[in-house]
């Protein structure tokens, strides 16, 4: 381990990816496929039926959000 990590007194994290789009919280991946919680109502309401919209068609929102180019 570096001398300067160790030796640290103050750090910062954060967490940026594709869960942000909706921003719906850390866990939304998860929840989006959980039938009644808040953030599959929230899904079902801007994306539609999580089995037909899933997390993996999140992520291109996500992407093109930020302009990366779909590859």
């Amino acid at each position: 381990m570096s001398d300067w990590f160790r030796d640290a007194k103050f750090g910062i994290w954060a967490h940026w990816g594709p869960q942000c789009q909706p921003e719906q919280g850390d866990w939304y991946a998860r929840a989006m496929y959980e039938t009644g919680s808040q953030q599959n109502k929230w899904h079902v309401a801007h994306y539609g039926d999580p089995s037909k919209f899933g997390f993996k068609d999140v992520i291109h929102e996500w992407q093109r959000s930020i302009g990366i180019p779909a590859g």
